[in-house]
């Protein structure tokens, strides 16, 4: 859920990832409107996608693998970093994490694991490379590279499906997220309504309001079924509909976030910089009055390890519904 589960060490080595593509969330004028507009009225986005580059791997004399995919999670307050591979790789490294190492695990399957210690930690370009030595029980030692690239450490496991014209969006949200609208948009046409099922929340801030950008440029609506859940960046991207509706049931849960200088959210001065991402992105899609006691609403209502789902006068007292 937002920032709480990036680990400490990747603030040091991780380079920001950067969005050439600048996105207006006005609309253009009426001279162009045929070209700029599906037939729905729905806008054509011009905005490219951002790349998500594969992290690699070697194992051993094994050559370089591709990983197409990387997750953050944390379990038993430990971050996992999590590669799907053809085979499960998985590196746990604990929140006191530092360049000089602490403890690597390395599944190579169910069944074969191996641990290693003091793994060295260095930059290639906007990579970060893990080095060092893992052993399993039977004392086999082999040498461990993993290149994690800066962009998939926020790609998210979002996923949807197309019925009729509404898109059904579930997962984590990412720069895959920020994708899939591009990819919404390209192939079906027709699409007029984000609906949203599942989401745990982003694990890219930074590209998340981009995302909720596009769907607000191209004027799609943001809807929740009676059993949907969204937390944190969900809400974020709920709140981007041109409008906005919730079947009875659906759960709308925020929190603070972690960590600016040090300083949770809810610690900062509402004049810190730290805000001024959020607060512009809210200014964008609530209002200029709105949208700010909103976003200081949210850092509020529960810390950045916890949640607060939001009752119903607090969804209309924050005007997220538009009907």
């Amino acid at each position: 859920m937002k920032k709480m589960k990036k680990m400490k060490f990747l603030t040091s080595w991780i380079i920001t990832l950067v969005i050439i593509t600048t996105i207006s969330c006005k609309n253009d004028d009426n001279s162009n409107v045929i070209s700029q507009f599906h037939p729905n009225g729905i806008k054509i986005l011009t905005a490219s996608t951002i790349n998500v580059t594969a992290s690699t791997y070697k194992f051993g004399d094994n050559p370089l693998k591709t990983v197409n995919s990387l997750d953050i999670e944390e379990i038993n307050n430990v971050n996992h970093i999590i590669l799907n591979a053809d085979e499960l790789l998985a590196v746990s490294v604990d929140d006191d994490f530092t360049p000089n190492g602490e403890s690597v695990i390395f599944v190579l399957n169910e069944t074969d694991v191996y641990e290693g210690v003091n793994f060295g930690v260095s930059e290639d370009g906007e990579a970060i490379v893990l080095t060092g030595q893992v052993t399993n029980v039977t004392n086999d030692t082999k040498n461990l590279v993993i290149t994690l690239q800066e962009s998939q450490f926020g790609a998210g496991n979002s996923e949807y499906t197309i019925q009729g014209d509404q898109a059904f969006l579930s997962g984590t949200l990412g720069t895959y997220t920020y994708n899939q609208i591009i990819n919404i948009n390209t192939n079906n046409p027709d699409v007029k309504t984000i609906v949203l099922g599942i989401i745990e929340g982003s694990l890219n801030d930074e590209v998340n309001v981009e995302t909720g950008r596009l769907i607000r440029e191209a004027g799609y609506a943001t809807h929740l079924k009676s059993d949907s859940e969204i937390y944190s960046g969900g809400v974020d991207l709920f709140c981007s509909g041109i409008t906005r509706s919730r079947e009875v049931g659906a759960i709308i849960g925020v929190h603070s976030w972690c960590c600016y200088e040090g300083l949770t959210a809810d610690q900062l001065p509402q004049s810190s910089p730290g805000h001024d991402s959020q607060l512009a992105y809210f200014r964008d899609v609530l209002g200029d009055v709105n949208g700010p006691n909103f976003y200081f609403f949210t850092i509020n209502a529960a810390p950045f390890d916890g949640i607060h789902n939001m009752t119903n006068t607090e969804i209309n007292q924050y005007q997220l519904l538009t009907n």
